[in-house]
């Protein structure tokens, strides 16, 4: 696919996001609100994506953005971020877990070393790479739990669509949730058993119609998933715990760096 039709099709699922019809069925049990300032497909897509990032490599997937605290300040943010500023406050601060373990973890991909300072810059260096959350709307209440099928089933297609306008060769799932939702996705089952059982099996060859990709199982960078990474026994403290989930997930990101050629 030539770059004017990536960017026709990526420029009408902005649209298509931005105008979802089903936000009130996203909405049960937890609020939900769309974020219609937002020019690209996600709004963690400002830290790593947009338009020159078309043919990345690699497309890294989170469930879904956590909790649109102040919509009025995040438009603000966003009328600087689509003049090509990126403000880190539009992460929640580089200081949150989920934040400083992703950056840590980007250190084993090569050409990724340093996401920490494309996102308090704009002159933003690692181009191999496009984030996306796979649930296009944004919580309003809650900040975790409670994922709802709806989000899955509502965000294939905009997902999809995704994946074969960049054609990655590599996907990055952050946590079950998301790892189960990209399967589906690509017409395959559910993951089965033990979630670090399927992390440490590696990689899944999955088909998205017009792109075939390696989709990657991995843990979730925030606290839960590195302790679950870890799955350590009561004895042993949360800081060890931490400490030996970070050191699990940096192995199983040195794996996927060893897929890209």
């Amino acid at each position: 696919m030539n770059q004017k039709d990536k960017l026709e099709r990526y420029n009408d699922l902005v649209k298509a996001v931005n105008n979802c019809p089903h936000i009130d069925e996203c909405s049960k049990g937890i609020k939900m609100t769309l974020c219609r300032s937002c020019n690209e497909v996600n709004l963690w897509t400002y830290w790593e994506g947009g338009r020159d990032r078309l043919d990345a490599e690699i497309l890294l997937v989170g469930q879904d953005w956590g909790q649109l605290i102040n919509i009025q300040e995040t438009e603000k943010v966003l009328k600087y971020a689509n003049s090509g500023i990126i403000y880190n406050d539009l992460f929640e601060g580089i200081d949150s877990v989920t934040n400083i373990n992703l950056c840590r973890l980007f250190k084993e991909i090569k050409g990724c070393e340093d996401i920490e300072s494309d996102c308090l810059t704009a002159g933003r260096k690692c181009k191999k790479v496009f984030f996306t959350n796979y649930a296009c709307c944004y919580r309003e209440g809650k900040t975790s739990g409670g994922f709802n099928a709806a989000w899955t089933n509502n965000c294939k297609d905009y997902f999809v669509e995704l994946v074969n306008i960049i054609q990655p060769k590599i996907i990055i799932c952050l946590g079950r949730k998301t790892f189960d939702s990209v399967l589906v996705a690509s017409g395959k089952k559910r993951s089965k058993g033990s979630y670090n059982d399927t992390i440490l099996a590696g990689y899944v060859d999955a088909d998205f119609g017009e792109t075939t990709a390696k989709v990657f199982p991995v843990a979730h960078p925030g606290t839960m998933g590195t302790l679950n990474r870890c799955r350590a026994k009561d004895n042993v403290s949360k800081e060890n715990s931490m400490k030996k989930g970070l050191e699990l997930q940096i192995n199983d990101w040195k794996k996927i760096n060893d897929n890209i050629k």
